[in-house]
């Protein structure tokens, strides 16, 4: 916010600042004595033009009622489209009311965009050590892509043609614009990504379809990901803008998010994500926890002062979240945690993110509960963990009972999250959300709204609403008894697996492992094949036990070793019956688990599938059909052995039939 004054004058401002759905800001700026100089810039219109050179005028005035002596200007600013072609300015004295003009050379890029916030900051200084700051904002006449709509088979795992229709709304024409698409080392790779335009004249409108672009696997549905342009002008200069795509369709299966942070919330129905959580009920109701001393009678009563109603603690460990550290936690009678020690206690509930109730907030089941008869809030910590359970607890509106819990984790016992964040889980063992509220004409209402879960960040504007008044957004589905939910902004790839060295003839490849830490379990899916065995590489070097199915792999150790944090063969698989076509790790997140020491899964990156490029019959792999592999073929018959590359038939046995098949081939 910058304030402007017409004129200086001593004295307290006191200054209230609000927005819609924001909380208020109240604060004061001392305005010291006006005696003695005092210079700032004329206030004026200005305007300048994209891709011209111009001078500008400007004025300074001395306010005070004393001459200012020795005055210096030195002119910036923090828009990146202006050259500002001399900056430094020495006036010499500026007596009391004196108006001193100066003139300003600055060249505007051509990629300077009409609306765009363009302010020129004046630092003038006296030979006495005084300082002031103006601040001048320029009206810039030029063009503006604007961004109207975007198409393609825009999906996780697609490749398409991206149509992107732009508009020129500025109030000046577009001409000799290159446009490029910038690559992402997460979401997308680019296989053709420029175009040129020549000409766009103001309010026209324009399809770029030459974009090619295939789309990460691992997106998840709805995600909204970014997408980077860059648009340059006849002088060489650019700009980036950032388009936000959104990926494929949310669907229930998927989970909620991300925020602008980039948490994502994600229920134990979202079973295609490995971070998807179980429903494990931590029971400390019976004496393994601590029962705290909160009472609420509901609808704002309580034994004594409001903050009754809550509780602070100190945590174990330090929690981050959004990005910040906390090492206390407030417990609320009312569903809902906040980090960190604050004045505001809310127990009627409202949509998150938003100005109302405290911030930041995790709400578990943020609704107007009341204890007694039964119902407690209850706490529990370890080393690793915390619980918070709100035990039995009745809704005011109703009586409904409701138990459930908050989890929260020690990030230094789990996998890194992408942002550093610390991770949570939510948990239902008796879910009944039935405050609809009473609402008579005349009469005192009750509050009603049902109950709010969700997150938000300390400042009430980013945050993730999985319910609020009885609705869900498509990803979540409604919540009932035995539900979860996990907190994330997800998860580091911590190992990579990759299928290595495959040996058709012989049926053996290699599974190879980079983990950046420990190992204390794994199991995964290998398809396209019968397995047959696995054995030796760092399994068996750190006495792994491992077997196998027709179709799995497992290893664990049952005296507590684990592979250490590097690089390696993990084991060598043999196989049988090769289908002819891929070899590839199963994508079942619930049969394609690596672990670490402390039983938690770690974030694995699975390679690539095995593509064979084999020619049937072609034995001996030289690029021919001859005697050679006529041969080769007879022997594996007799010694009653199998090969996919000699099942001529298909018919996933050897026999005569495949070798005449083979004759047949060879002398055609």
């Amino acid at each position: 916010i910058t304030l402007n004054w017409s004129n200086v004058e001593s004295g307290q401002v006191f200054i209230t600042v609000i927005k819609r759905n924001h909380k208020p800001y109240e604060g004061s700026i001392e305005i010291l004595s006006d005696l003695g100089s005092a210079v700032s810039v004329l206030p004026q219109a200005y305007e300048i033009i994209s891709g011209q050179n111009q001078n500008i005028n400007f004025a300074i005035k001395n306010y005070g009622d004393v001459v200012a002596e020795d005055i210096s200007i030195n002119l910036s600013s923090d828009y990146d489209h202006i050259s500002i072609l001399n900056n430094a300015f020495d006036i010499g004295n500026v007596n009391v009311e004196e108006v001193v003009e100066i003139i300003v050379p600055v060249y505007v890029h051509t990629t300077g965009f009409h609306l765009d916030d363009v302010t020129l900051q004046f630092n003038i200084n006296d030979k006495n050590g005084n300082n002031w700051t103006s601040n001048l904002f320029l009206d810039l006449i030029g063009p503006n892509l604007e961004l109207l709509d975007y198409n393609g088979d825009i999906f996780p795992g697609s490749s398409t043609y991206l149509d992107l229709e732009f508009k020129n709304s500025g109030n000046l024409n577009l001409r000799n614009y290159s446009i490029d698409l910038l690559p992402s080392l997460d979401f997308y790779d680019l296989n053709s990504s420029s175009f040129n335009i020549s000409e766009l004249l103001i309010d026209q409108k324009i399809s770029l379809n030459e974009f090619n672009v295939t789309f990460d696997a691992n997106i998840i549905n709805g995600a909204i990901i970014p997408l980077e342009v860059l648009f340059t002008g006849s002088d060489g200069f650019s700009r980036k803008q950032v388009i936000n795509l959104t990926i494929g369709e949310v669907r229930e299966g998927d989970p909620l998010g991300p925020d602008a942070y980039g948490y994502y919330i994600y229920d134990n129905g979202d079973v295609d994500y490995s971070l998807a959580p179980q429903y494990d009920w931590i029971e400390i109701a019976d004496g393994l926890g601590e029962q705290l001393n909160l009472v609420d009678y509901g609808d704002g009563n309580y034994a004594g002062s409001y903050t009754y109603s809550s509780e602070l603690i100190d945590l174990p460990f330090t929690f981050t979240f959004y990005g910040i550290d906390y090492d206390q936690i407030v417990v609320n009678t009312n569903g809902w945690i906040s980090f960190g020690d604050f004045i505001m206690y809310s127990f009627r509930n409202y949509p998150i993110p938003g100005a109302g109730g405290p911030s930041p907030m995790v709400a578990a089941f943020w609704d107007d509960l009341r204890t007694g008869s039964g119902g407690y809030v209850h706490y529990y910590s370890t080393d690793d963990k915390v619980v918070i359970q709100w035990d039995d607890m009745r809704t005011y509106d109703g009586g409904s009972r409701e138990t459930f819990q908050i989890i929260l984790y020690n990030k230094e016992f789990l996998s890194p999250t992408i942002t550093g964040d610390s991770e949570l889980k939510i948990q239902y063992q008796e879910f009944n959300n039935t405050s609809d509220g009473y609402y008579p004409n005349g009469d005192t209402p009750t509050h009603g709204c049902y109950s709010t879960v969700g997150i938000e960040n300390h400042l009430g504007d980013i945050g993730l609403g999985y319910t609020f008044n009885n609705q869900y957004p498509d990803a979540a589905p409604r919540l009932v008894d035995g539900s979860a939910l996990w907190v994330t902004t997800g998860k580091m790839p911590r190992v990579s697996l990759s299928i290595e060295n495959v040996d058709l003839v012989n049926g053996l490849l290699d599974i190879f492992i980079d983990n950046q830490e420990d190992v204390a379990g794994f199991q995964f899916e290998i398809l396209g094949v019968d397995v047959l065995e696995a054995s030796g590489g760092l399994s068996s070097n750190n006495d792994f036990l491992v077997s196998t199915s027709d179709s799995s792999v497992l290893g664990f150790s049952i005296s507590g070793t684990t592979i250490p944090a590097g690089s390696g063969l993990l084991t060598e698989v043999s196989f049988t019956n090769f289908q002819g076509d891929e070899i590839c790790f199963g994508t079942d997140p619930v049969n394609n688990v690596v672990s670490n020491v402390f039983g938690n899964i770690l974030e694995t990156t699975w390679g690539a599938c095995f593509e064979s490029s084999f020619m049937l019959g072609d034995l001996n792999g030289d690029g021919l059909l001859d005697i050679l592999d006529l041969v080769t073929l007879a022997s594996l018959i007799l010694d009653n052995g199998f090969n996919p590359i000699g099942d001529m038939n298909q018919d996933g046995h050897l026999d005569v039939l495949d070798i005449v098949n083979l004759i047949n081939m060879i002398l055609d």
